[in-house]
């Protein structure tokens, strides 16, 4: 996508991140949901959560975008990031693949996929607020900018994902 067209005053900008924050979250709350499916189903389902996550954060700043839109995009976040980020969460989700096949390990290992898709779907989230945002200011996003939201977005994600994913399992277990 090219810069926007459209400026918007800080104030319209800041109305704009208290909506996507909300969209944030509700995605990786998303994210980390998927990770309770069973083997293998979540990744489809994530990679979905994530497109229409991605969809509604546009929205949020005035972008209209289709789901096909939102997956090019997602992959554009994730070639930003480098290889290194991409093979370590495809590890990750054939290593619980593998994990969750096993009744010993399933559920501890449920919650720890759980918590890695939830920060996955915080990272894309969060990317994306920054990507509209900047495009709202008239600005332009390079590759840098992606491959280091998406950095920071893995990071920071971390611990929200993984108390979403402990109060889940709790949830579950009740």
């Amino acid at each position: 996508m090219a810069a926007a067209a459209k400026r918007y005053t800080e104030e319209s900008l800041l109305g704009m991140d208290k909506k996507a924050n909300k969209a944030v979250m509700a995605m990786t709350g998303a994210g980390v949901g998927v990770g309770f499916a069973p083997v293998m189903v979540d990744v489809a389902v994530l990679m979905a959560a994530m497109g229409g996550g991605v969809v509604s954060i546009g929205t949020c700043y005035d972008m209209r975008l289709t789901k096909e839109d939102a997956a090019e995009l997602i992959k554009e976040f994730f070639k930003a990031a480098g290889m290194t980020f991409s093979m370590v969460f495809a590890g990750q989700k054939i290593t619980a693949s593998i994990l969750k096949s096993n009744p010993v390990t399933y559920v501890p290992t449920m919650i720890a996929d759980a918590a890695m898709c939830g920060t996955i779907a915080f990272a894309v989230g969060e990317t994306s607020k920054k990507y509209f945002r900047r495009l709202a200011s008239g600005k332009t996003v390079s590759k840098n900018d992606m491959k280091k939201w998406m950095t920071e977005g893995k990071k920071n994600g971390k611990s929200i994902a993984k108390e979403y994913a402990e109060q889940q399992a709790k949830d579950i277990g009740k």
